[in-house]
């Protein structure tokens, strides 16, 4: 079943990975990247080159707009400052981070704190990921725009390995394997503390009930993570005391709600999207990982008490995604937003799921009875029919099931036609001086199309591909 659920990991990213060579950049791709192309123009054209350049980005932005120091400093080494043509390689990197980072995450977690043995952990970890991969909010948000991507997808990705190297650092036994683990969590601690507020936020929560089950299990081993939280503190507190920051805050003064209305709307957002983010496929996900988790819990020796309290705290952590975007804008956050609060979710449905099914195993255990294990192939087989049936029967499955969706703008044409359109407007846009007027797109594929370019040369989208590539003003003229 280990095999059989890698195989289908792998199936689920090809078409993701095929799409992604037709992604092309979008608005802030171009205005976040600039500083690094300009400085590798000035000084020469090295990497070294487009982390200075990055850097001042990030200071630039700090004080005039946001605090996000880690993911501004990403944004800004988009793969177009060395040429469009490898804005591929941005969408490849998200996919590789998200696959990698949940697999890892999940086993870490399921070996070492939840007690799994190797097979169990690592199948536990496949189905996590693909249950995050398929159902992604946005794909056109987390994966091929990279600007968006890289906040939140390649930022909760960066969080997902950074709790694995707290577990890792309580639980190795080596004491210099202590001091390396312990470094690493330092230097993911910078990274995770600059990013969205989102991440930033749960991040800092879930490392603190980590802790806390560290010092609980463990005693002085909790030690370890003084130089860690502190850096990690020092980080948040930097991000979220930002200049820019209330810069920002200006525009969305009349939507933002206050500290308090933001908790308890988090709380009334949280509920209302546990229907949208908890589907079908999310169902056959826990229905199929029931036999798994049986048979993992025969070798824990975790007590699982007070299922209660722990459904609550994790729906709480859950809410918590919705906070900072109450409180910044007035809204539950944007599409790109969504995608790190579903990834939250995801991950604490199922240890949701595998801690009641340890606490009901206690109980029967209580009164000599057992959670028997069950056969396998029925489950496995029934739910790959049901998911088919629903992929080929629902009227919105390419916009639910990311690898579909991608298969089908690929063998459709969309993609492509949609690529050379941008490459077609690329060669008129450098061929000319001035002010340049395009035409509009005829395939916009949901998955690669962030939006269109405006007939307002002064909107944001225009300004910063005008900028980029030298013009007076771009605008898009449509065709009656």
């Amino acid at each position: 079943m280990l095999i059989l659920v890698g195989l289908a990991l792998l199936v689920a990213l090809l078409p993701l990975f095929r799409i992604g060579m037709y992604s092309v950049p979008w608005y802030d791709d171009y205005g976040y990247a600039k500083p690094a192309r300009d400085f590798m123009v000035e000084y020469g054209r090295s990497f070294f080159n487009a982390v200075r350049g990055s850097l001042y980005k990030v200071k630039v932005t700090w004080y005039s707009w946001q605090g996000t120091f880690s993911s501004v400093f990403l944004m800004g080494l988009s793969p177009i400052i060395w040429g469009e043509e490898w804005h591929f390689l941005g969408s490849w990197f998200l996919i590789i981070m998200l696959t990698l980072s949940s697999v890892a995450f999940t086993y870490i977690f399921m070996k070492r704190i939840i007690g799994f043995d190797f097979i169990e952990a690592l199948t536990t970890a496949f189905f996590v990921s693909i249950l995050m991969i398929v159902k992604i909010h946005t794909a056109c948000h987390g994966f091929y725009w990279f600007n968006a991507g890289v906040h939140y997808v390649g930022m909760h990705s960066f969080m997902m390995i950074f709790l694995a190297s707290i577990i890792l650092a309580a639980t190795v036994k080596k004491a210099y394997a202590v001091t390396i683990w312990t470094i690493i969590c330092v230097l993911l601690a910078v990274v995770v503390s600059g990013s969205n507020f989102v991440t930033a936020l749960q991040g800092m929560l879930f490392a603190v009930l980590f802790m806390a089950f560290v010092c609980y299990k463990y005693g002085k081993r909790a030690f370890i993570y003084i130089p860690v939280m502190a850096v990690y503190a020092f980080g948040f507190y930097k991000n979220v005391t930002a200049p820019g920051n209330d810069h920002r805050a200006a525009y969305y003064v009349d939507v933002a709600m206050g500290p308090v209305k933001s908790v308890l709307m988090s709380f009334y957002w949280a509920v209302k999207y546990l229907a949208r983010f908890t589907d079908i496929f999310t169902v056959l996900v826990l229905i199929m990982l029931i036999p798994v988790i049986i048979r993992g819990l025969k070798n824990s020796d975790l007590k699982f008490r007070w299922p209660g309290l722990v459904f609550v705290l994790s729906f709480c952590l859950y809410a918590t995604g919705y906070t900072p975007s109450l409180y910044g804008m007035g809204s539950p956050g944007l599409a790109r937003t969504l995608n790190a609060v579903k990834f939250t979710y995801e991950f604490l449905l199922i240890f949701n799921e595998i801690y009641f099914i340890g606490w009901l195993k206690g109980i029967l255990s209580k009164k000599g009875k057992e959670v028997k294990e069950f056969g396998y192939w029925w489950i496995y087989a029934g739910s790959f029919l049901i998911t088919a049936f629903l992929v080929f029967t629902d009227s919105q499955a390419v916009w639910e099931y990311s690898p579909y969706g991608a298969y089908y703008y690929i063998h459709t044409g969309e993609a492509l036609n949609f690529q050379t359109g941008y490459l077609q407007r690329i060669d008129q846009i450098k061929s000319e001086e001035g002010d340049v007027a395009v035409g509009a797109y005829v395939f916009r594929p949901t998955f690669l199309c962030v939006e269109e370019l405006s007939e307002d040369p002064t909107r944001g989208a225009n300004v910063a591909m005008a900028e980029w590539y030298g013009k007076n003003s771009i605008v898009v003229k449509y065709v009656e």
